[in-house]
């Protein structure tokens, strides 16, 4: 975290506000992380890698059916060049996760 702090007074593009996002989910700082993803994916609306971390950190929150809608545009904005296995696993999961939760 201390070779993090100086990134995050300076951090302004969306892949060091990504970084920043997946840093401070792994510390479990949740409320953090999704300020960080949010802007992240604020200024790259259709980066597929920004809007994954973002739906991710939703999920860890138990926010399933926004986790859901985010998930599903980072998948929509994936480059064809891209492996997308991961990125489909994840829509599948929080498909199954939101759907049970429903009434």
């Amino acid at each position: 975290m201390e070779a993090a702090a100086p990134l995050a007074k300076l951090a302004s593009s969306p892949l060091q506000l990504r970084a920043l996002a997946l840093l401070y989910r792994s510390l479990g700082q949740l409320d953090i992380a999704l300020e960080y993803a949010q802007r992240a994916a604020q200024l790259d609306p259709i980066g597929s890698p920004e809007l994954e971390a973002e739906a991710q950190i939703l999920n860890d929150l138990g926010r399933v059916e926004e986790a859901l809608a985010v998930q599903r545009s980072a998948m929509a904005f994936l480059p064809e060049s891209e492996d997308g296995r991961e990125t489909l696993r994840r829509l599948h999961e929080y498909e199954l996760r939101a759907r049970a939760a429903r009434p």
